[in-house]
């Protein structure tokens, strides 16, 4: 549905609009890696050069601030971390290789 109703709101929008698509986590199905792995779809016509192909959501309302609003709150790493279920507090960082595409 969001295929359908994506261009109808950027069309019709008299200011360009935000949207933001994306989910808490991958499925926890196929390892630790898979599970740091999100949907993540934007779009922001000024804010377009600023993203890369291995940010990570603790940085795209950073990167939206700054370019919509001129604020300055700069980028933090892009890291993911997972911990196993009973152990809540045992961070593994997961290495990023996430690529975003167009």
């Amino acid at each position: 549905m969001m295929l359908e109703i994506l261009p109808t709101i950027i069309q019709n929008s008299e200011t360009p609009p935000i949207v933001i698509v994306s989910a808490d986590h991958g499925s926890p199905k196929g390892g630790v890696d898979n599970s740091v792995r999100i949907l993540a779809a934007y779009y922001a016509p000024a804010a377009r050069s600023q993203f890369y192909p291995t940010i990570t959501p603790v940085n795209v309302f950073r990167i939206l601030f700054d370019t919509y609003f001129n604020t300055d709150f700069g980028l933090l790493p892009d890291r993911s971390y997972f911990s196993a279920q009973g152990q809540y507090f045992n961070f593994l960082e997961i290495p990023n290789e996430c690529q975003a595409g167009e």
